[in-house]
């Protein structure tokens, strides 16, 4: 009886889901058969201090990037709501846009992972694009006449204006790599899609979360500085924004503690020479980014000045350049603002490779030793989703791995061949070494107890003949006795 009871209980929570489903507005009925009663946007982004806020109404919703101090309506009706705060409006967009045109290049991510990719247009330059999936579409180069065929226009360029089709989207350096990830919500509201963003959002949010709780008690942290050369000023900067500096720390590292600044060499050497490993942003032309060439830029080439930093000595130079396509775009600069879950997961791998011995690093690749860049193309799309896979996280209390604490690693190769070579080298000598002084000991101990032994024998035979000599002295005085005696 119980069992027929739950069966019904199990039949009757379908029958009402189904019915849940089957009442949920439609958008094209706001477009054809608007009822002012109904709300249209049953799915909501739940934002936090990200830059954004969104107010919803039935059949419209206000939205304000509150970075630049400007506010767009996104309505599903036939016409506008007609708002008597319009002078403040910067943009009317009816939703869901279709043609889309993203001058940011890390919203042609966001696209992908809410699924809205098959609306993009135009991009700021069409040899940029990264990502595999994307790479032979029919999107195009963005130009001025190319305006009047989209809807709107995605860009970070506050002086953008493009006929009020213009949305900014301000993630940035100032931000922390969690709040950048979240604007991906602020694109999801243009398409309906804030349910995507939402649980996609939730999943990074968890893994980012659990692995920078794994690492938060590690014991001897490591020390990460983000250093870059401007060939403009001929100066040097160390990167220390909110973005980098809590990449850093949450991935259970020490960042430098500087104002962010232009330095000339000598500063830089007194800033970055006793951390452990450096991140290199410089814009290398093609060709001179070797990491002999870097050397040579930093001053680190001669040793003249005296010993080399741990980062040149165990081969702990990276460059966010691992992934490019075929024409030296990086896929760093498309994607990190939008997936800080892999981000925290490089930069964990380059200083515990065995904190997760199955991950490859990324976007980070260790140019000082023998890591080099991999060409993504369009034949590594295998999936319209692969942008959105998120890595799950299993907790755990990772407090450091000492025994690579003294090795460079990217994740996938651990320290420089030649760095490997001379130190067994350095080790078979020091064994042959103690070997032969062991030998040379034994050898000295022998001759030493030899002597000894002569000596000993030398000083045991001396008395036994003069013992001989006085006992034959001795019979002859004693048989003088006998014969005076006898006499």
């Amino acid at each position: 009886m119980k069992r027929s009871t739950i069966t019904i209980n199990y039949y009757s929570l379908g029958f009402l889901a189904l019915c849940v489903f089957l009442v949920r507005p439609v958008i094209s009925d706001c477009l054809n058969s608007y009822d002012p009663n109904v709300d249209y946007f049953p799915d909501k982004v739940d934002n936090r201090s990200s830059g954004f806020v969104v107010s919803y109404y039935n059949s419209y919703k206000i939205v304000t990037n509150t970075r630049v101090g400007e506010t767009y309506v996104l309505y599903c009706t036939a016409t506008p709501p007609n708002l008597t705060y319009a002078h403040y409006i910067k943009g009317y967009f009816q939703i869901p846009v279709k043609n889309v045109a993203s001058l940011d290049q890390t919203t042609l991510t966001f696209l992908e992972i809410i699924g809205a990719q098959s609306s993009l247009r135009y991009v700021g330059k069409k040899e940029s694009i990264t990502s595999p999936c994307l790479q032979d579409t029919t999107i195009q180069s963005f130009d001025d006449s190319s305006v009047a065929n989209v809807d709107i226009v995605f860009s970070s360029n506050t002086t953008s204006t493009y006929e009020n089709k213009s949305v900014i989207v301000s993630m940035g350096d100032d931000l922390s790599p969690l709040s950048n990830a979240e604007w991906v919500k602020f694109v999801s509201i243009f398409f309906n899609l804030e349910k995507s963003a939402n649980d996609f959002y939730s999943s990074i949010e968890a893994a980012y979360s659990c692995n920078m709780n794994n690492v938060a008690n590690i014991v001897k942290k490591k020390t990460i500085a983000w250093v870059a050369y401007d060939f403009n000023t001929g100066m040097y900067t160390v990167d220390n924004d909110k973005y980098y500096s809590l990449l850093v720390k949450d991935a259970g590292a020490n960042s430098l503690n500087i104002i962010t600044g232009s330095l000339n060499v000598s500063d830089l050497h007194e800033v970055i020479n006793d951390v452990n490993i450096i991140i290199d942003q410089t814009k290398f032309t093609p060709g001179n980014d070797s990491f002999d060439s870097w050397q040579r830029l930093f001053g680190y080439y001669t040793t003249s000045t005296g010993p080399l930093p741990d980062f040149i000595t165990h081969r702990r130079v990276f460059r966010p350049k691992k992934l490019l396509n075929a024409n030296g775009f990086d896929d760093w600069s498309e994607r990190a603002y939008a997936r800080p879950d892999i981000f925290i997961l490089d930069l964990i791998a380059i200083q515990y490779p065995t904190y997760l011995s199955s991950y490859k690093t990324t976007w980070l690749n260790n140019f000082s030793g023998s890591d080099e860049p991999t060409v993504i193309t369009s034949a590594n799309c295998t999936d319209a989703t692969q942008s959105s896979v998120v890595l799950t996280c299993q907790s755990r209390a990772f407090t450091g791995d000492q025994t690579n604490s003294d090795t460079g690693s990217n994740g996938n190769t651990v320290g420089d061949s030649k760095l490997k070579t001379r130190s067994i080298l350095i080790i078979v000598f020091s064994v042959l070494a103690g070997l032969m002084g062991i030998a040379a000991g034994v050898w000295l101990l022998t001759l030493a107890k030899r002597k000894y032994e002569e000596r000993f024998i030398e000083l045991k035979d001396e008395p036994e003949v003069q013992m001989k000599k006085g006992d034959a002295e001795n019979s002859k005085a004693n048989n003088g006795s006998k014969v005076e005696n006898k006499v």
